[in-house]
């Protein structure tokens, strides 16, 4: 997955070549909106320092990212259909929509370039996070504060952590049953803690933990790697790997750009339609239904398998 700043960035940018800025213009609704653009991902976070024990939010995060994803998106838009138009939904849905946007583009070059090796899929995402940073914002990643840019107070808007309910149980009735209604508000607040956490520009936290939180961190300085393949080497998909590629991780952030921008405003004509049926039929056909990891079909039995690491 893209990392938080490129998430969050890549939305606000979509929102605006959706001719949708205004949806985002006040502060609230626009950290609720960040907060959306990363999608899923906030369920990755709980009780992350547990690891492998953290519990099943993770793993529901996981087959969030693979199975059904279409479905699970349709669905979303239609919890935020015929709400007011400062409802915090709206804006969290739009962000949810972008995040997915966003993965499904550039994943399969994440993970072709990152390989197998433990920590190192977090390594280059944290690592183009900060090329994304400077070049989008003019900014050092090591040196500015993520939590704030995600924080809606100390809950999960309401309606946000009612939606997420539904739809995780919806989704998935088998790893949710028991879940407490609670646990998509802890799951927020331990995102919180976590980027402040990896926020550590002068390394005492990555000392203290005996370099633990290394992998998350943002560093002063990299490698001499060619990350966003600006030389625009070959290479292959990771699960299809006669499918050959030599676009760079900036030529990827352009399509799925355009991607977004077309799926945003098919989901805004169907929230403003009424319910029409052919404005959701239109939305439905531009999201489709493709995993976040590897942009092909949810039930086409793509497995990512194939690799050449950079780090």
């Amino acid at each position: 997955m893209p990392h938080v700043w490129s998430h969050l960035i890549f939305g606000g940018e979509a929102m605006k070549a959706a001719g949708r800025e205004e949806a985002i213009g006040n502060d609230f609704l626009r950290r609720v909106f960040n907060l959306g653009c990363q999608g899923p991902d906030i369920l990755f976070y709980h009780r992350f320092w547990l690891g492998p024990l953290a519990g099943v939010l993770p793993s529901l995060a996981g087959d969030i990212h693979r199975f059904r994803c279409g479905d699970f998106l349709l669905a979303m838009i239609d919890m935020a259909a015929g709400r007011p138009s400062d409802d915090p939904i709206i804006v969290y849905a739009a962000g949810f929509l972008t995040h997915h946007v966003l993965d499904r583009n550039m994943h399969p070059f994440v993970f072709y370039r990152s390989g197998f090796r433990k920590w190192n899929h977090q390594r280059l995402e944290v690592a183009l996070d900060a090329l994304v940073v400077r070049r989008k914002l003019g900014l050092e990643a090591w040196k500015t504060p993520l939590a704030g840019q995600i924080d809606v107070g100390g809950r999960l808007p309401e309606g946000v952590a009612k939606m997420w309910d539904h739809l995780a149980r919806r989704h998935n009735p088998e790893r949710t049953a028991g879940l407490s209604p609670e646990v998509w508000h802890e799951a927020y607040r331990d995102m919180k803690r976590a980027l402040r956490l990896f926020h550590d520009p002068w390394g005492v936290k990555r000392a203290l933990t005996l370099g633990r939180t290394a992998p998350m961190t943002f560093r002063r300085r990299y490698p001499p790697l060619d990350y966003a393949n600006e030389a625009h080497a070959v290479w292959r998909h990771p699960a299809v790997p006669e499918e050959t590629h030599a676009e760079s991780w900036w030529d990827l952030w352009d399509a799925a750009l355009e991607d977004a921008r077309s799926v945003l405003e098919k989901a805004f004509s169907y929230l403003e339609s009424g319910g029409d049926v052919s404005a959701r039929a239109a939305l439905a056909g531009a999201i489709g239904d493709v995993g976040y990891d590897t942009g092909k079909p949810c039930g086409g039995g793509y497995v990512i398998r194939y690799a050449e690491p950079i780090l």
